[in-house]
Protein backbone atom coordinates (compact mmCIF):
# COMPACT_ATOMS: atom_id res chain seq x y z
CA UNK A 1 0.00 0.00 0.00
CA UNK A 2 1.41 3.30 -1.00
CA UNK A 3 0.55 6.91 0.07
CA UNK A 4 2.13 10.02 -0.65
CA UNK A 5 5.32 11.71 -2.37
CA UNK A 6 8.76 10.17 -0.76
CA UNK A 7 11.02 12.19 1.33
CA UNK A 8 14.42 12.43 -0.34
CA UNK A 9 16.91 10.49 0.72
CA UNK A 10 19.31 13.64 1.72
CA UNK A 11 16.21 15.80 3.53
CA UNK A 12 15.53 12.63 5.74
CA UNK A 13 19.69 12.76 6.72
CA UNK A 14 19.29 16.52 8.06
CA UNK A 15 15.89 16.13 9.97
CA UNK A 16 16.91 13.15 11.52
CA UNK A 17 20.62 15.12 12.43
CA UNK A 18 18.96 17.51 14.01
CA UNK A 19 16.32 15.86 15.90
CA UNK A 20 18.44 13.12 17.05
CA UNK A 21 21.12 15.70 18.29
CA UNK A 22 18.27 17.09 20.72
CA UNK A 23 17.34 13.89 21.99
CA UNK A 24 20.57 12.80 22.66
CA UNK A 25 20.60 15.96 24.47
CA UNK A 26 17.64 15.25 26.43
CA UNK A 27 17.57 11.67 26.61
CA UNK A 28 21.36 10.06 26.14
CA UNK A 29 22.15 7.00 24.35
CA UNK A 30 21.61 3.87 24.54
CA UNK A 31 20.56 0.07 22.74
CA UNK A 32 17.48 -1.68 22.93
CA UNK A 33 17.33 -2.57 26.32
CA UNK A 34 16.56 -6.72 27.69
CA UNK A 35 12.88 -7.30 28.01
CA UNK A 36 11.24 -6.54 31.89
CA UNK A 37 11.22 -9.23 34.40
CA UNK A 38 7.76 -10.35 35.78
CA UNK A 39 6.91 -12.95 38.26
CA UNK A 40 7.51 -16.34 38.11
CA UNK A 41 10.11 -15.45 35.40
CA UNK A 42 7.83 -13.70 32.91
CA UNK A 43 8.77 -11.32 30.76
CA UNK A 44 7.74 -8.57 28.87
CA UNK A 45 9.26 -7.62 24.88
CA UNK A 46 8.10 -4.36 23.68
CA UNK A 47 8.18 -3.62 20.31
CA UNK A 48 6.99 -0.61 18.01
CA UNK A 49 4.13 0.09 15.91
CA UNK A 50 3.82 2.88 12.87
CA UNK A 51 0.82 3.69 10.90
CA UNK A 52 -1.91 5.89 9.54
CA UNK A 53 -4.22 6.58 12.49
CA UNK A 54 -5.57 9.33 10.76
CA UNK A 55 -5.19 10.78 7.03
CA UNK A 56 -5.55 9.61 4.36
CA UNK A 57 -5.12 5.76 4.36
CA UNK A 58 -6.37 6.00 8.21
CA UNK A 59 -9.37 3.33 7.52
CA UNK A 60 -6.48 0.78 6.75
CA UNK A 61 -4.27 1.93 9.60
CA UNK A 62 -7.43 0.40 11.82
CA UNK A 63 -7.73 -2.49 9.91
CA UNK A 64 -3.96 -3.18 10.71
CA UNK A 65 -4.10 -2.17 14.10
CA UNK A 66 -7.10 -4.54 14.97
CA UNK A 67 -5.50 -6.97 13.59
CA UNK A 68 -2.22 -6.21 15.70
CA UNK A 69 -4.22 -6.05 19.12
CA UNK A 70 -5.77 -9.13 18.49
CA UNK A 71 -2.55 -11.15 18.36
CA UNK A 72 -1.04 -9.60 21.13
CA UNK A 73 -4.47 -10.09 23.20
CA UNK A 74 -3.79 -14.16 21.92
CA UNK A 75 -0.15 -14.13 22.43
CA UNK A 76 -0.65 -12.52 26.09
CA UNK A 77 -3.06 -14.90 27.36
CA UNK A 78 -1.25 -17.93 25.85
CA UNK A 79 2.37 -17.04 26.25
CA UNK A 80 3.31 -17.74 30.27
CA UNK A 81 7.23 -16.79 29.29
CA UNK A 82 7.39 -13.91 26.80
CA UNK A 83 4.64 -10.74 26.82
CA UNK A 84 4.50 -8.54 24.11
CA UNK A 85 3.68 -5.18 24.49
CA UNK A 86 3.44 -2.30 21.64
CA UNK A 87 3.89 1.13 21.53
CA UNK A 88 1.56 2.80 19.05
CA UNK A 89 2.41 5.58 16.56
CA UNK A 90 0.73 7.79 14.12
CA UNK A 91 2.56 8.59 11.09
CA UNK A 92 -0.60 10.76 9.29
CA UNK A 93 0.39 9.04 6.01
CA UNK A 94 3.26 11.50 6.10
CA UNK A 95 7.05 10.33 5.81
CA UNK A 96 8.19 13.14 7.95
CA UNK A 97 5.84 11.39 10.61
CA UNK A 98 6.84 8.49 10.01
CA UNK A 99 10.33 9.20 10.32
CA UNK A 100 9.72 11.41 13.46
CA UNK A 101 7.84 8.14 14.51
CA UNK A 102 10.72 5.96 14.44
CA UNK A 103 13.12 7.95 15.75
CA UNK A 104 10.97 8.23 18.84
CA UNK A 105 10.52 4.38 19.03
CA UNK A 106 13.91 4.24 18.68
CA UNK A 107 15.76 6.86 20.63
CA UNK A 108 13.04 7.64 23.83
CA UNK A 109 11.33 4.07 23.84
CA UNK A 110 14.62 2.02 22.90
CA UNK A 111 12.45 -0.76 20.92
CA UNK A 112 14.31 -3.81 18.98
CA UNK A 113 11.76 -3.80 16.23
CA UNK A 114 8.78 -1.56 14.39
CA UNK A 115 5.81 -2.80 12.95
CA UNK A 116 5.04 -0.87 9.91
CA UNK A 117 4.92 1.81 8.26
CA UNK A 118 2.29 0.87 5.85
CA UNK A 119 2.26 3.41 3.10
CA UNK A 120 5.61 2.26 0.90
CA UNK A 121 6.30 6.12 0.98
CA UNK A 122 7.00 6.51 4.86
CA UNK A 123 8.32 2.89 4.91
CA UNK A 124 10.84 4.23 2.44
CA UNK A 125 11.54 6.87 4.52
CA UNK A 126 11.76 5.19 8.12
CA UNK A 127 14.32 2.24 6.16
CA UNK A 128 17.56 4.07 5.95
CA UNK A 129 16.81 4.75 9.93
CA UNK A 130 16.01 1.10 10.29
CA UNK A 131 19.49 0.25 8.94
CA UNK A 132 21.20 2.81 10.95
CA UNK A 133 20.05 1.89 14.17
CA UNK A 134 20.36 -1.44 13.69
CA UNK A 135 16.60 -1.84 14.12
CA UNK A 136 14.24 -4.36 12.87
CA UNK A 137 11.25 -2.26 10.25
CA UNK A 138 8.56 -5.13 9.78
CA UNK A 139 6.01 -3.55 7.36
CA UNK A 140 2.49 -5.48 7.12
CA UNK A 141 1.54 -2.65 4.00
CA UNK A 142 4.47 -1.61 1.70
CA UNK A 143 4.07 -2.99 -1.90
CA UNK A 144 7.23 -0.82 -3.58
CA UNK A 145 9.65 -2.99 -5.38
CA UNK A 146 12.06 -0.32 -4.20
CA UNK A 147 11.74 -1.61 -0.49
CA UNK A 148 13.45 -4.86 -1.68
CA UNK A 149 16.60 -3.42 -1.65
CA UNK A 150 16.44 -1.08 1.32
CA UNK A 151 18.65 -3.19 3.72
CA UNK A 152 18.83 -6.34 5.94
CA UNK A 153 17.10 -4.73 8.66
CA UNK A 154 13.69 -4.61 6.27
CA UNK A 155 11.16 -6.60 6.17
CA UNK A 156 7.12 -6.90 4.33
CA UNK A 157 4.69 -9.67 4.91
CA UNK A 158 3.13 -7.58 1.65
CA UNK A 159 3.96 -9.00 -1.66
CA UNK A 160 5.88 -6.08 -3.83
CA UNK A 161 3.98 -4.54 -6.80
CA UNK A 162 6.54 -5.89 -9.46
CA UNK A 163 4.95 -9.33 -8.59
CA UNK A 164 1.08 -8.53 -8.77
CA UNK A 165 1.19 -6.12 -11.70
CA UNK A 166 2.93 -9.05 -13.51
CA UNK A 167 0.74 -11.52 -12.83
CA UNK A 168 -2.18 -9.17 -14.26
CA UNK A 169 -0.48 -9.03 -17.37
CA UNK A 170 -0.30 -12.37 -18.02
CA UNK A 171 -3.55 -13.30 -17.23
CA UNK A 172 -4.98 -10.79 -19.44
CA UNK A 173 -3.14 -11.96 -22.55
CA UNK A 174 -3.75 -15.60 -21.03
CA UNK A 175 -7.36 -14.23 -21.53
CA UNK A 176 -7.09 -12.71 -25.03
CA UNK A 177 -7.03 -9.25 -23.89
CA UNK A 178 -4.72 -6.89 -25.62
CA UNK A 179 -6.05 -3.59 -25.34
CA UNK A 180 -5.96 -2.17 -21.77
CA UNK A 181 -6.43 1.25 -20.47
CA UNK A 182 -4.37 2.38 -17.27
CA UNK A 183 -6.04 4.50 -14.60
CA UNK A 184 -3.51 4.71 -11.74
CA UNK A 185 -3.81 6.86 -8.39
CA UNK A 186 -0.58 9.20 -8.89
CA UNK A 187 1.60 8.42 -5.57
CA UNK A 188 4.55 5.63 -5.35
CA UNK A 189 1.55 2.84 -5.23
CA UNK A 190 0.05 3.56 -8.57
CA UNK A 191 2.90 4.72 -10.16
CA UNK A 192 4.67 1.09 -9.79
CA UNK A 193 2.29 -1.19 -10.47
CA UNK A 194 1.36 1.35 -14.03
CA UNK A 195 5.00 0.87 -14.85
CA UNK A 196 5.39 -3.06 -14.15
CA UNK A 197 2.38 -3.77 -15.87
CA UNK A 198 3.08 -1.78 -19.18
CA UNK A 199 6.68 -3.16 -19.03
CA UNK A 200 5.12 -7.06 -18.48
CA UNK A 201 1.71 -6.53 -20.71
CA UNK A 202 3.56 -4.90 -23.89
CA UNK A 203 6.17 -7.26 -23.52
CA UNK A 204 3.64 -9.79 -24.52
CA UNK A 205 2.24 -8.26 -27.09
CA UNK A 206 -0.36 -6.07 -25.52
CA UNK A 207 -0.90 -2.42 -26.51
CA UNK A 208 -2.11 0.10 -23.68
CA UNK A 209 -4.92 2.56 -25.06
CA UNK A 210 -4.61 5.45 -22.64
CA UNK A 211 -2.64 5.89 -19.55
CA UNK A 212 -4.87 8.19 -17.24
CA UNK A 213 -3.67 9.39 -13.73
CA UNK A 214 -5.96 11.20 -10.37
CA UNK A 215 -4.98 12.48 -7.35
CA UNK A 216 -5.35 10.72 -3.96
CA UNK A 217 -8.76 11.52 -2.23
CA UNK A 218 -10.08 12.71 -5.67
CA UNK A 219 -13.73 12.51 -5.92
CA UNK A 220 -14.73 13.27 -9.74
CA UNK A 221 -13.22 11.10 -12.32
CA UNK A 222 -15.36 11.88 -15.10
CA UNK A 223 -12.66 13.49 -17.38
CA UNK A 224 -10.01 9.99 -17.14
CA UNK A 225 -12.82 8.04 -17.89
CA UNK A 226 -14.30 9.87 -20.90
CA UNK A 227 -10.70 9.60 -22.25
CA UNK A 228 -10.45 6.06 -21.33
CA UNK A 229 -13.95 5.25 -22.99
CA UNK A 230 -12.66 7.16 -26.45
CA UNK A 231 -9.78 4.85 -26.91
CA UNK A 232 -11.87 1.61 -26.46
CA UNK A 233 -10.13 -0.46 -24.75
CA UNK A 234 -10.82 -4.14 -24.17
CA UNK A 235 -10.35 -3.50 -20.34
CA UNK A 236 -9.35 -0.71 -17.67
CA UNK A 237 -6.65 -2.09 -15.30
CA UNK A 238 -7.63 0.10 -12.44
CA UNK A 239 -4.86 1.25 -10.01
CA UNK A 240 -6.69 2.90 -6.54
CA UNK A 241 -7.72 2.38 -2.93
CA UNK A 242 -11.30 1.30 -1.97
CA UNK A 243 -12.26 4.62 -0.92
CA UNK A 244 -12.05 5.90 -4.53
CA UNK A 245 -12.49 2.78 -6.41
CA UNK A 246 -15.95 3.04 -5.44
CA UNK A 247 -16.59 6.12 -6.64
CA UNK A 248 -14.66 5.52 -9.78
CA UNK A 249 -16.50 2.34 -10.65
CA UNK A 250 -19.80 4.11 -10.38
CA UNK A 251 -18.88 7.01 -12.38
CA UNK A 252 -17.26 4.51 -15.35
CA UNK A 253 -20.96 3.48 -14.94
CA UNK A 254 -22.84 6.41 -15.21
CA UNK A 255 -20.89 7.33 -18.14
CA UNK A 256 -21.24 3.83 -20.25
CA UNK A 257 -17.37 2.74 -20.09
CA UNK A 258 -18.59 -1.26 -20.69
CA UNK A 259 -15.53 -3.07 -20.23
CA UNK A 260 -14.27 -5.24 -17.43
CA UNK A 261 -12.17 -3.47 -14.59
CA UNK A 262 -9.34 -5.37 -12.95
CA UNK A 263 -7.09 -4.40 -10.32
CA UNK A 264 -4.91 -5.49 -7.32
CA UNK A 265 -5.29 -6.50 -3.62
CA UNK A 266 -6.87 -3.29 -2.61
CA UNK A 267 -10.05 -4.03 -4.05
CA UNK A 268 -10.57 -6.51 -1.17
CA UNK A 269 -12.17 -4.23 0.79
CA UNK A 270 -16.04 -4.27 1.86
CA UNK A 271 -15.87 -0.34 1.73
CA UNK A 272 -15.70 -0.83 -1.94
CA UNK A 273 -18.48 -3.15 -2.36
CA UNK A 274 -20.76 -0.99 0.17
CA UNK A 275 -20.14 2.16 -2.10
CA UNK A 276 -19.98 0.84 -5.66
CA UNK A 277 -23.24 -1.90 -4.56
CA UNK A 278 -23.50 -3.99 -7.85
CA UNK A 279 -21.86 -2.18 -10.02
CA UNK A 280 -18.56 -3.73 -8.51
CA UNK A 281 -19.74 -6.95 -9.51
CA UNK A 282 -17.05 -8.79 -11.84
CA UNK A 283 -13.87 -6.56 -11.10
CA UNK A 284 -11.03 -8.97 -11.25
CA UNK A 285 -7.96 -8.83 -9.40
CA UNK A 286 -4.37 -10.42 -8.00
CA UNK A 287 -4.52 -11.36 -4.23
CA UNK A 288 -1.78 -13.33 -2.23
CA UNK A 289 -3.48 -16.93 -1.83
CA UNK A 290 -4.74 -16.58 1.81
CA UNK A 291 -5.41 -20.15 3.16
CA UNK A 292 -8.83 -22.10 2.58
CA UNK A 293 -11.74 -21.74 4.54
CA UNK A 294 -11.78 -24.60 6.36
CA UNK A 295 -7.68 -24.28 6.91
CA UNK A 296 -8.01 -23.89 11.27
CA UNK A 297 -5.31 -21.00 11.55
CA UNK A 298 -7.75 -18.41 8.95
CA UNK A 299 -10.91 -19.79 10.42
CA UNK A 300 -9.63 -18.63 13.77
CA UNK A 301 -8.53 -15.30 12.71
CA UNK A 302 -11.87 -14.67 11.17
CA UNK A 303 -13.98 -15.57 14.41
CA UNK A 304 -12.03 -13.98 16.44
CA UNK A 305 -11.75 -10.87 14.82
CA UNK A 306 -15.33 -10.57 14.27
CA UNK A 307 -16.08 -11.58 17.95
CA UNK A 308 -13.42 -8.76 19.60
CA UNK A 309 -14.40 -6.05 16.86
CA UNK A 310 -17.94 -7.04 15.71
CA UNK A 311 -17.01 -7.00 11.83
CA UNK A 312 -14.99 -8.82 9.42
CA UNK A 313 -11.64 -7.98 9.01
CA UNK A 314 -10.70 -5.46 6.41
CA UNK A 315 -7.60 -5.03 4.16
CA UNK A 316 -4.14 -5.36 5.96
CA UNK A 317 -6.08 -6.24 8.94
CA UNK A 318 -4.84 -10.31 8.65
CA UNK A 319 -0.81 -9.17 7.62
CA UNK A 320 -1.13 -6.91 10.63
CA UNK A 321 -2.17 -10.23 12.32
CA UNK A 322 0.72 -12.37 11.17
CA UNK A 323 3.68 -9.79 11.44
CA UNK A 324 2.68 -10.07 15.13
CA UNK A 325 2.78 -13.77 15.34
CA UNK A 326 6.23 -13.96 13.37
CA UNK A 327 7.70 -11.32 15.35
CA UNK A 328 6.86 -13.81 18.66
CA UNK A 329 8.08 -16.85 16.63
CA UNK A 330 11.12 -15.54 16.06
CA UNK A 331 11.68 -14.60 19.26
CA UNK A 332 10.95 -18.55 20.45
CA UNK A 333 14.73 -19.17 19.30
CA UNK A 334 16.17 -16.02 21.24
CA UNK A 335 17.62 -15.32 24.82
CA UNK A 336 18.75 -12.37 23.64
CA UNK A 337 16.17 -9.60 22.08
CA UNK A 338 17.82 -6.79 19.99
CA UNK A 339 17.29 -5.68 16.14
CA UNK A 340 20.23 -7.86 15.11
CA UNK A 341 19.05 -11.18 16.60
CA UNK A 342 15.38 -10.59 15.52
CA UNK A 343 16.25 -9.72 12.08
CA UNK A 344 18.25 -13.10 11.90
CA UNK A 345 15.55 -15.09 13.05
CA UNK A 346 13.08 -13.47 10.91
CA UNK A 347 14.79 -14.26 8.05
CA UNK A 348 15.48 -17.91 9.01
CA UNK A 349 11.27 -18.06 8.68
CA UNK A 350 9.69 -21.00 6.31
CA UNK A 351 6.51 -22.17 5.45
CA UNK A 352 4.43 -19.80 8.38
CA UNK A 353 1.02 -21.12 8.16
CA UNK A 354 -0.63 -17.05 8.80
CA UNK A 355 -3.95 -15.77 8.36
CA UNK A 356 -2.77 -14.04 5.61
CA UNK A 357 -0.97 -17.70 4.14
CA UNK A 358 2.17 -19.41 3.87
CA UNK A 359 5.00 -17.89 4.13
CA UNK A 360 8.33 -17.73 4.07
CA UNK A 361 10.92 -14.94 3.99
CA UNK A 362 13.13 -14.31 0.82
CA UNK A 363 17.19 -13.12 1.06
CA UNK A 364 15.58 -9.06 0.29
CA UNK A 365 13.28 -9.90 3.18
CA UNK A 366 10.92 -10.50 0.84
CA UNK A 367 7.60 -12.04 1.71
CA UNK A 368 7.19 -15.66 -0.80
CA UNK A 369 3.43 -16.48 -1.07
CA UNK A 370 1.54 -17.16 -3.78
CA UNK A 371 -0.91 -14.77 -5.74
CA UNK A 372 -3.98 -15.84 -7.52
CA UNK A 373 -7.04 -13.97 -8.92
CA UNK A 374 -10.03 -13.04 -7.73
CA UNK A 375 -13.29 -11.67 -8.48
CA UNK A 376 -16.15 -9.36 -6.91
CA UNK A 377 -19.60 -11.70 -7.37
CA UNK A 378 -22.57 -10.31 -5.29
CA UNK A 379 -20.80 -8.69 -3.28
CA UNK A 380 -18.76 -11.52 -2.33
CA UNK A 381 -14.68 -11.79 -2.97
CA UNK A 382 -14.22 -15.30 -4.52
CA UNK A 383 -11.28 -16.96 -6.49
CA UNK A 384 -11.10 -17.54 -10.03
CA UNK A 385 -7.37 -19.10 -9.83
CA UNK A 386 -5.40 -19.63 -7.00
CA UNK A 387 -2.27 -20.82 -8.87
CA UNK A 388 -1.40 -18.95 -11.98
CA UNK A 389 1.90 -17.61 -10.20
CA UNK A 390 3.22 -21.02 -9.92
Amino acid sequence: MRDGGMLGLSGIRRCLAFAGFLLLLLFGCGGPPAPSGGQSGEKTLTIGAIMPLTGAAAQYGQNCKNGIELAVKENNQANPRLKLKIILEDDRTEPKDAVSAFTKLVAIDKVPLVIGPLPSSCAMAAAPLANEDKVVLFSPGASTPKLTAAGPFVFRNWQSDAYEAKIMARYLVNQGKKQIAILAVNNDFGIALRNFFRQEFQSLGGRITATESFQQDATDFRTQLAKIKASKPEGLYLLSYPKESGNIVNQATQLGVKVAIYGVAAMEDPSLVKTAGRNADGIVYTKAVEPASDDPTYRHFVQAYKAEFGSEPGLIADTGYDAVRMVMQACESLRVFNGESLAKALGGIKNFPGASGLMSFDENGDIIKPVGIKRILKGQFVWIDRSPSR
